[in-house]
This record gives structure tokens, C-alpha cells and sequence, in this order.
């Protein structure tokens, strides 16, 4: 079965974004994905008015699960 989507990337992205800063610690970024129920935040550089903060990356549920498996850390 072929299933055809011809919409845009627009049509899919979410809008409502949420950010963190760069330092903050890796358990209170994934609760407050799993809080919202998103699958990645967009980061900006520590010190920087989170409204006025240039984007420098984007952490998704996949890095923190490649991190744990890269460490060797129980799941």
C-alpha cells in the first residue's frame, strides 16, 4: 500500500517551540520534554534573554538516547 502526502513541511512543523539553555542539566531537559510531550527543544547559549537568544542546536529524545547507549548506562 502506497500512501501519498502532499503537504509541506510547513503543515507538519510544530510552532509552538520550546527552549532550553545550553547549561541547563540533562534530566530536567528530558522531564520538561516528557512534561510537554515534544520530542526535542531548541538551545540557545547560556546568559542569553531566552526572547533575544540566537539558536545554536537542537536536542532531541534521540541524543539523550544515544548518549545513555554510547555510556553503557542502564535505560
Amino acid at each position: 500500500m502506497t500512501v501519498e502526502f502532499r503537504g509541506t513541511i510547513g503543515d507538519c512543523m510544530q510552532r509552538d517551540l520550546e527552549g532550553v539553555s545550553e547549561d541547563m542539566c540533562v534530566a530536567n531537559a528530558a522531564n520538561l520534554m516528557a512534561v510537554r510531550r515534544i520530542g526535542c527543544l531548541i538551545v540557545y547559549p547560556a546568559g542569553q534573554d531566552p526572547q533575544n537568544a540566537t539558536i545554536i542546536g537542537l536536542v532531541s529524545e534521540t541524543d539523550f538516547i544515544r548518549q545513555v547507549m554510547a555510556k553503557g548506562l542502564p535505560a
